[in-house]
């Protein structure tokens, strides 16, 4: 733990001298003094506890600052974002707001007078950081947004930690959180100006409170939580309320007035579902356009790839053929490579490679997992029930094949993933992470012939 604690000093001293900036420097010791303090705080005084999540928390800090200064080294280089250049308006949105009188002008602006019409809870979070950094410190820049994107990131390992804790030791628990860490799509794309951090963090605090023992604080505690994704994405808002109806029926039931609460909550989920609509339809009209267009969008830029002819497909077809794709994309995971022109943007598709192939394997071993009848036959009434939620989500989402759209689902996925590993023996583990590991080299290897020979 010392050699992390000195690793995360050095790195953040290095980045201090780098940029000689004060907003990044407070910024700093704010995550450090913020991450340590929820590592005790989820730890519950458990010594084992505190001590992982202390040393999830400064290795992924060390790892994800430098992964943001190797996207913020790049964009110096270029001049310009090497991927996802809609960074490029949340960025102006967060200078220009970063110009207003106050924190409450920002508010108003934002949630009163709408002036962005859709994602206002990102416009406000980024126009915040920004308006501080402008008012109390050497002010905004692209570096500060995505270093407070990757704090996000690594605070939902920590949260991620506590969930495999429900199902697993400690030790395990360690494990499988670095493993995700590290080699999943989140490390990818935790320092992107984007949402989909944001949305993933607050995903995961909700699958936290899904596990968790029940209490009516904690089921109102779902109601912000749905309003905060709303606000950052409508139909990601939308789908949250799936997490408070889980937790009521599964963790509820031994509640001595579970009867009355369940009377109430059906009441008050509708009156709550019919006033968020109303108030949120002119969001709505801008989603679906949005929804519409990213649809658009995607068919029209898919070139004439294993994706294009997916979207041929006839409707139904399509969507289930996209829905199992969406977990082993970007394929062929080396496509970032082949558009790389810098050192540093060689090390993110480095990253976004781990990343692909890690998923792909995770997701073909699930697969294999499921012909398996020890496993089917052993499945919990939670675990289908979580399987279905996540196949509706996936579902939902496969107008546009995008990794970063469906990110906020990983970790239930990741929770499946651990429960069939749990059932199976350990020659079939074996056999079926060989299996997976096989099948996902056969198709990079035959994709290759076939659009290169």
């Amino acid at each position: 733990m010392i050699l992390l604690l000195m690793f995360a000093v050095l790195v953040s001293a290095g980045i201090i001298l780098l940029t000689g900036s004060t907003s990044i420097a407070s910024s700093l010791l704010f995550f450090v003094s913020l991450g340590t303090g929820i590592s005790f705080r989820l730890s519950k005084g458990n010594n084992k506890d505190v001590q992982n999540l202390i040393k999830i928390f400064f290795s992924a800090y060390s790892i994800y600052i430098l992964f943001a200064l190797v996207s913020y080294l790049d964009y110096i280089k270029i001049g310009d974002f090497f991927l996802n250049p809609d960074q490029v308006y949340f960025y102006e949105a967060s200078d220009s707001l970063s110009k207003s009188v106050s924190i409450f002008q920002i508010f108003h602006d934002c949630f009163v007078l709408r002036i962005h019409e859709e994602n206002e809870g990102a416009h406000f979070t980024f126009g915040f950081i920004a308006y501080i950094a402008e008012t109390y410190f050497d002010g905004n820049s692209i570096f500060l947004q995505s270093l407070h994107i990757s704090f996000l990131a690594i605070l939902l390992n920590l949260f991620l930690y506590k969930i495999i804790r429900f199902h697993t030791s400690c030790a395990k628990a360690f494990k499988y959180t670095l493993l995700f860490a590290f080699f999943s799509p989140l490390f990818f794309y935790s320092p992107w100006i984007l949402r989909d951090i944001h949305i993933s963090f607050l995903y995961t605090i909700g699958i936290y409170l899904m596990h968790t023992q029940f209490t009516i604080k904690r089921l109102l505690l779902f109601i912000p939580l749905i309003i905060i994704t709303l606000e950052f994405r409508l139909e990601m808002g939308l789908f949250y309320f799936f997490m408070p109806v889980y937790y009521f029926y599964f963790r509820g039931k031994k509640h001595r007035n579970y009867k009355f609460l369940a009377a109430s909550f059906i009441f008050i989920s509708i009156a709550v579902s019919g006033l968020l609509l109303n108030f949120l339809m002119s969001s709505l009209n801008e989603t679906l356009k949005s929804f519409e267009g990213y649809s658009s969008y995607t068919e029209e830029n898919l070139g004439d790839g294993l994706g294009a002819m997916l979207y041929q497909l006839p409707v139904g077809i399509k969507q289930l053929s996209i829905t199992v794709f969406s977990q082993i994309t970007p394929f062929p995971a080396w496509g970032k490579f082949l558009v790389s022109e810098t050192f540093y943007q060689h090390i993110i598709s480095f990253v976004e490679f781990c990343g692909a192939i890690f998923w792909s394997c995770l997701f073909l071993f699930i697969a294999f997992g499921f012909t398996n009848n020890r496993v089917r036959k052993n499945l919990s009434k939670e675990n289908i029930v979580v399987i279905i939620i996540i196949l509706a989500f996936l579902l939902g989402n496969s107008s546009e094949m995008n990794t970063r759209r469906i990110l906020c689902i990983y970790p239930l996925i990741f929770i499946i993933y651990l429960n069939i590993r749990k059932m199976l023996p350990k020659k079939k583990l074996i056999e079926y992470s060989i299996s997976s590991i096989a099948l996902y080299s056969a198709l990079s290897i035959i994709y290759f012939f076939v659009k290169y020979s």
